[in-house]
């Protein structure tokens, strides 16, 4: 049977995105041809996506942690809210100093994550950015084409991956042959991680996260993190 990849489309089920993840493996019948046609192929989009987030801009997504804070006053937990809403503010704005003390590599704005949709659906014009103070900046509209969005989250599976061999599968409606399928684990690392515009995570090898062990990481913490992330986007060749 000979052997043979395909390039998996991405899947977006919502603006989350919730991926079908495989844990990595690679079959004893897979050919170094194979594996090295399925690498230098991804080395070619990282090093598109690079070129394109260096001729664009990076939009860091802020967690503004509205629905909590909006849920705590709804039932008049005022004190609760306010707390909130305070330590939420006074984080965002050492993340915000962080990524201004850390990336070069292009232009950073920042945007609230009520914004997401309206990203996600194209009208970036429509978008309100933060200032560095996190007041807003509504005069401040963002016309490069390339864009590329950075966020305090949880890495995922990698959606890309590649088929070279065949199993056959029997169930109750009969015998079938199906393909098997490899790709990345869901890696579940607490990190600052890139997006496309559409919200889907970059893969390697792209540097497309920097590992951060904690929610709510220090400003020093962050800014060495960011700094070695700046670095190897900028090494990446």
């Amino acid at each position: 049977m000979s052997l043979y990849f395909t390039l998996f489309s991405m899947n977006i089920k919502s603006l989350f995105f919730c991926f079908f993840i495989v844990a990595p493996c690679f079959s004893q019948n897979a050919t170094l041809k194979s594996n090295q046609e399925f690498r230098d192929k991804m080395s070619e989009k990282a090093k598109k996506d690079i070129q394109e987030l260096k001729e664009g801009v990076l939009l860091v997504r802020i967690n503004s942690r509205s629905k909590e804070i909006n849920y705590y006053k709804k039932y008049a937990n005022f004190k609760k809210a306010n707390s909130i809403e305070t330590k939420t503010k006074a984080f965002n704005k050492e993340l915000i100093k962080a990524f201004r003390a850390s990336i070069d590599i292009c232009p950073v704005y920042f945007f609230e994550d009520t914004f997401s949709t309206t990203i996600f659906t194209g009208d970036i014009d429509k978008v309100i950015f933060y200032t560095d103070s996190l007041t807003l900046y509504p005069t401040l509209k963002i016309s490069k084409a390339n864009f590329f969005i950075a966020e305090l989250g949880v890495t995922e599976g990698d959606t890309t991956g590649f088929r070279n061999d065949y199993f056959i599968s029997t169930n109750e409606n009969g015998t079938s042959r199906e393909a098997r399928m490899y790709k990345e684990g869901n890696l579940n690392i607490s990190a600052f991680v890139i997006r496309d515009r559409r919200f889907v995570m970059l893969h390697g090898p792209f540097p497309y996260y920097a590992k951060i062990m904690r929610k709510t990481p220090s400003f020093q913490k962050m800014t060495k993190k960011l700094l070695v992330w700046n670095q190897k986007m900028k090494a990446f060749n």
